[in-house]
């Protein structure tokens, strides 16, 4: 008899035990451990189910990403992370209505599920929202204010999976630059063109190493001309991609792809080795070559040692160092400013010309030229369009810069070039060099050999 209520009473136990330890993780399952609120997977699971029993368009779907969250982490502590993801979660919710939900879907992201109003509507909700979450800046001195990067998806197709629909809000967020200064957040609206930009990336990706392998990258050169004389002194090396199934892929379809991704580096490397290969063939068959320029993209400067695979590859082919040039865009001098004067002196000291790409397209320093040692400034085609009648504001602006730069020692190249009025207007500022259409546009390889064979003008 004794055994048998031992026996009933471990099997009780046993089952207040298993019960407890469902209900445990069904909570940890079911809720955020930092916020309290709906865990991812319930968030999922519940977004699910609304979706599918509603109509298209009923519902929106938003992320919101916490912009420089990891900075944050560096300043706080663990903990006090954790409160601040907490804070912000607790100040959204406040702006959930019924059947509308929310949950922080992963480290600095939060997902909402909302119905559907106007952008205009939605734009005002989320500056209520991110102008509340940044209130506790009226009592600091200091302002340490939250930024988010938000992408907004109206969901249309709703037998689309949660995870397809997330994935379509994030295009919509990636597509925009991250808020900076007085800006607390950015936000865009997820289109069907995005959706075929990321099929046509995918598409793009895929084919990327074997067009590498199979030198399905073509080199185009395009003059630069002696502005008083018009003859050809150099040319800058272009990318074409040639593919057998698609044709000519234009640069501004993949050069921003393979910047996001890092394959710039490769391709980079790899124009480097045929403008190599071509001085070589010239030096060879007795042309007099002349010095061509190749683009750096800012990728490279993130490693100090970018410059040595370059190095290994002109001493490969022993081309005469003063024959080649690296190309520096704008965006470097903006996004990695203490990395560019140590990467101009390794350009210097390997004995290549150092030139700053489409200066004015951004946002312009003067002070670039005072503190940077650069041969070049090559001014942006966007000044001779600006320029359009004597002694306007744009023609102002191009003498002035010729000036300053030649003060400094600087040769200055003129990019788009189209007209002889342009041209002439160049040369009474006494612009060094021009490159565009008017002398020639970009030319295979083989076209530019014969003008190099020949006469030297363009």
């Amino acid at each position: 008899y004794g055994g048998d209520v031992f026996g009933t009473v471990c099997f009780i136990t046993l089952i207040i035990a298993l019960i407890f330890l469902y209900q445990k993780n069904m909570f940890t399952i079911m809720v955020d451990p930092v916020t309290g609120g709906y865990s991812s997977s319930r968030f999922n699971q519940e977004a699910e189910y609304l979706i599918r029993h509603s109509v298209p368009g009923d519902y929106t779907f938003i992320v919101m990403n916490t912009v420089s969250f990891k900075l944050l982490n560096d300043i706080y502590s663990y903990d006090e992370s954790n409160r601040i993801l907490k804070y912000i979660h607790n100040t959204i919710l406040k702006y959930m209505g019924k059947c509308e939900i929310l949950a922080r879907s992963s480290a600095d992201d939060f997902n909402l599920l909302i119905r559907t109003t106007s952008e205009e509507a939605i734009i005002q909700k989320l500056d209520l929202i991110v102008d509340e979450i940044n209130r506790f800046n009226d009592e600091l001195t200091e302002k340490q204010w939250i930024m988010f990067s938000v992408g907004v998806y109206q969901i249309v197709d709703t037998a689309l999976p949660v995870i397809h629909i997330r994935d379509r809000a994030n295009i919509a967020r990636k597509k925009l630059k991250i808020p900076t200064g007085d800006i607390l957040y950015s936000c865009g609206f997820y289109e069907e063109e995005d959706r075929a930009r990321l099929q046509q990336e995918n598409i793009l990706t895929n084919k990327m190493e074997d067009a590498l392998k199979n030198q399905d990258f073509k080199v185009y050169l395009q003059p630069k001309a002696d502005i008083s004389t018009g003859r050809m002194i150099n040319a800058e090396a272009l990318v074409r991609w040639k593919d057998a199934d698609m044709g000519l892929i234009p640069p501004d379809e993949f050069i921003p792809l393979f910047e996001r991704i890092g394959f710039i580096r490769r391709l980079d490397l790899y124009m480097w080795e045929q403008v190599c290969i071509c001085l070589r063939r010239w030096m060879d068959a007795g042309l007099q070559p002349i010095p061509i320029s190749v683009n750096l993209s800012r990728m490279h400067l993130i490693n100090k040692d970018f410059l040595a695979p370059f190095v290994k590859v002109q001493k490969k082919y022993c081309i005469p160092p003063e024959l080649l040039e690296l190309e520096l865009t704008e965006t470097a001098f903006q996004d990695l400013p203490d990395a560019i004067p140590e990467a101009i002196s390794q350009i210097h000291l390997a004995g290549y010309t150092c030139s700053l790409d489409d200066f004015g397209s951004g946002y312009s320093s003067l002070n670039n030229l005072e503190t940077l040692d650069i041969d070049v400034l090559k001014l942006d085609c966007k000044f001779l369009r600006d320029a359009r009648t004597e002694n306007d504001k744009g023609h102002i602006v191009i003498e002035e810069l010729i000036h300053l730069a030649r003060r400094l020692g600087i040769t200055v190249c003129c990019e788009g070039v189209e007209t002889e009025n342009q041209l002439a207007f160049l040369r009474k500022c006494h612009c060094d060099i021009g490159q565009g259409y008017l002398f020639s546009k970009p030319v295979e390889v083989a076209v530019f050999e014969q003008r190099l064979s020949g006469d030297s003008s363009v």
